[in-house]
Parts: structure tokens; sequence; C-alpha cells
């Protein structure tokens, strides 16, 4: 009687009083065969032994199974055969012995020559700690860190990816990672990977950690883990830097080609953030809004260049460019209604939010009033005042992050810019964890 429907039901389960399990991976699908199990490639992290032997079900999901052959072939070692008999619809059969940490591909064939699809199991050792992924330039490496409970003189590993974002990879990995900072504790293993540098923005990989004590020799060699990595995501965040900082959508290949820049660390979330800052555009929007803010009109072509082209090249920072804006003829005239006590309350609407006091507006009419001071050094005492930075620092925070600072930050970044300027409290908040965290929402896919 010919097998009907072969089905390899991998459960293997320690014989060694549940110690450690070993966990199937199909590697040839088909409609009418499948896999029950109740663990997870995952588990192999957890196991605290090695299992020596189990079993595997055999079923035939109908009649009589009449005999056969399980081969159990190690992938970087030789096959054993093991002779089925038996006449029920399932049959348990107990693996040879000394089941060592590694791949091994199960299959069954009958008596009539049906064939089982082809499994993988994962027979791990115990001890893998962690991985994480590197791209410098063009070369990908994967960095592995690893402890395993043999301590070979000259131990190699690698990690062998084998689904990138669910898709599955035959990607090479002869190329055994070299071994550093090697003590009592483990190993730390940088795993070269031959596959595409840098990998897609945001891309899952998850792989095996393959460890031996000699990289020529098949039976050296171990499967101690499993691993997932999840790649950042940086379009996101150069869509919400854009936006924030330069008040339009990002180009597509702009957003291109700054994810390659950050994916393959030839720059930083900080670093792109100043070259944003830094730029012509960035400037111009700035220039733009002390125009708007203080004249109540869009720049004209020579003054925008001409304000653009100062700031940068470092005759004025910008709190000096605002003190010149805020005490010009024109913004004197016009909206500081050509007088020094609508001209001080103007100063206090437009800089601190709120209408003067009278004594603190008598005090700075004087001051605005005395040559020796004047409107130009009034403007830049309200500009850099501790009020009007306690306002700036919390109005970039609400901006970028959508909140209030925090009791603790904000006197800290209100002391700190006027020094360093509005510029560093920008950049250090959207190159927060917190800001990727919102640009993720708000630019998902």
């Amino acid at each position: 009687m010919r097998l009907a429907r072969a089905w390899l039901l991998a459960a293997l389960i320690g014989a060694l009083g549940g110690v450690g399990t070993v966990t199937g991976v199909p590697s040839a699908q088909a409609a009418e065969v499948y896999l029950l199990t109740t663990d997870t490639v995952d588990t192999c992290a957890a196991w605290t032994s090695t299992p020596t032997s189990g079993h595997v079900v055999i079923s035939s999901g109908g009649g009589p199974i009449l005999g056969g052959t399980l081969t159990v072939t190690r992938v970087f070692g030789s096959a054993v055969q093991v002779p089925v008999t038996g006449s029920s619809a399932d049959v348990s059969l107990q693996l040879p012995n000394a089941l060592s940490g590694g791949a091994y591909d199960v299959s069954f064939q009958d008596v009539a020559g049906d064939t089982s699809p082809t499994y993988r199991l994962n027979v791990c050792l115990p001890g893998f700690v962690g991985i994480g992924y590197r791209v410098t330039g063009t070369t990908a490496n994967l960095l592995v860190t690893v402890t395993t409970p043999f301590t070979p003189a000259s131990p190699y590993c690698v990690a062998a990816p084998s689904t990138v974002d669910g898709v599955d990879q035959d990607w090479e990995f002869s190329a055994w990672g070299t071994v550093r900072n090697q003590s009592a504790s483990g190993w730390e293993v940088v795993q070269p990977i031959a596959g595409p540098a840098p990998l897609e923005d945001g891309a899952r990989i998850d792989g095996y950690v393959i460890c031996a004590s000699s990289p020529t020799d098949p039976s050296a060699k171990h499967i101690v883990g499993t691993f997932t990595v999840q790649l950042p995501s940086f379009a996101p965040f150069v869509r919400a830097a854009y936006a924030d900082f330069l008040g339009r959508p990002a180009a597509i290949d702009e957003v291109d080609s700054w994810v390659y820049e950050l994916a393959a660390v030839y720059t930083t979330r900080e670093g792109f953030l100043r070259s944003l800052a830094t730029s012509t555009e960035w400037l111009s929007v700035i220039v733009r809004k002390m125009y708007l803010d203080t004249l109540g009109r869009e720049p004209d072509p020579a003054g925008l260049s001409t304000w653009v082209s100062w700031i940068r090249t470092g005759r004025f920072t910008v709190a000096q460019a605002a003190a010149l804006f805020y005490s010009s003829e024109e913004f004197y005239l016009g909206l500081g209604g050509n007088n020094l006590s609508t001209w001080v309350t103007r100063l206090y609407e437009k800089l601190l939010g709120r209408a003067p006091d009278p004594a603190g507006l008598q005090f700075w009419v004087a001051y605005a009033a005395n040559p020796a001071y004047g409107r130009v050094w009034v403007a830049g005492q309200f500009y850099q005042s501790l009020e009007s930075r306690l306002t700036r620092v919390r109005n970039l925070y609400e901006v970028l992050l959508k909140r209030g600072p925090d009791p603790t930050g904000w006197p800290f970044w209100a002391e700190r810019i006027l020094v360093q300027g509005d510029l560093e409290l920008a950049v250090s908040l959207a190159s927060s964890q917190e800001y990727d965290l919102r640009a993720q929402a708000r630019f998902p896919g």
C-alpha cells in the first residue's frame, strides 16, 4: 500500500528530562505537509544543556505506515539512516544518540518510495547572547557576542542571515567572523556578510549563529542560537527634519540620498541636521521669518541674499541679526509706531509674548532714549534675556516634540543657548529617540 499523504511531524522532545527542545523549520513547504511544534527557533537562546537524543512522529494522516527509512543529515556533516517499521498511522521514532548542536535535515521515505518533504531541525547549544548590525561605507557587518559551552583556543563564528523582511535569502557566509575581545565570558565576533550594503532602510534580518573550533572540520560546527536584527529606518526621520527645519516635504531623491548617507554611517543624525541648518535654504527660512516678524513683509531678493551671506560667514550671529531687525528704522517707523513707548511694547509682545509692566516699560524706554545704549542694545537685551530664552526653548520643544520642556531641561537649555545658540537645542531635540519615534508615526512606510 502506497503512502498517500506523508506527514513528518517533527516535535523533538528532549530525552534528558526536558533539558532542551529541537525545533523544526520546513525547508521545503508543501500544501499537504505540515509541522507541529509548541516551540519556536527562538527558544534556542534559553537552553541550559545540549540535547543528545529525541524522537520524531511520522504520520500518514490515514492508513498504516508499513515501513521505510528516516534520513537525518547534519548540514555540516554526514547522513544517518534509521529504519522505520510499524503498522499504525503514526509512528514515534527515537532519533540517534549524540545529537549535538547543529542543523539537521530530516526526511522519510516509505517502502513504496514515497518521500516526505525535508524539514530543517535546529539543535542549539546554549549561551547565545546578542547581535547587532553596523554598516561602514560599503561594508556590512553583523556584530555577534557569543558564549558557548566549549572554549576553543581559536574560536570561529558566523552569523548566517536566512531571511530579510521574511523573504528567504541565499547569502554566502563562507567567511568566518574574526574573534576579538575574547574573555572567560565569551567572544565578540565581527562578521562580514555578503549581502547588499547597506540593506533596505528598516529591514529585518533573521538568521542563525554558528560557531566552530575549526572552520575546516564539518563536525566542529554548531548552531549556538538564532538572531533577529531590526535595522533602523531613517526615511521618516529625514522627512520629518525637512518638514520641521525647512518647512517643505523632502523630495524622493533627497530622502534616498540622506538615507544612504545615514545607513552607511557616512554621516550621523546630528551631522545631517547641521547640514540642513547651515544650508542656504535653512538660513533663508530664518531671514524670511525675521522680515515677516519685524517688518511685516517678504524680503526683497537683494536683502535676503545679503543677510544669508552675513549669517553664514559669521559677520552676525542669529541673535545679533535679530537685534538689528528689531532695532531697524523700518520696524521702528512701522510696527514700532514711531515712538519709543510703542516700540518697547512691541518688543515685549514679540519676544516675551506678553504686555509690558509699567515699571519695565519706563525702564527700557529710558535706555532706548540714552545715546550711550540706544535701540540696538535694548533689542539685543530683550532677545537674549532669560525670559526670551525660556520662551524660545519652550517653543522649540513644542514644535519638535509636541510637548513642553521638562523641569530640568528647560533652565539647562535656556542657559546653554545663550552661548551656543538656538540651533544647538534644535539639533539635540531632533536627533533624540523621542523625535525619531514621532517621525516614524508621522511618516510611516
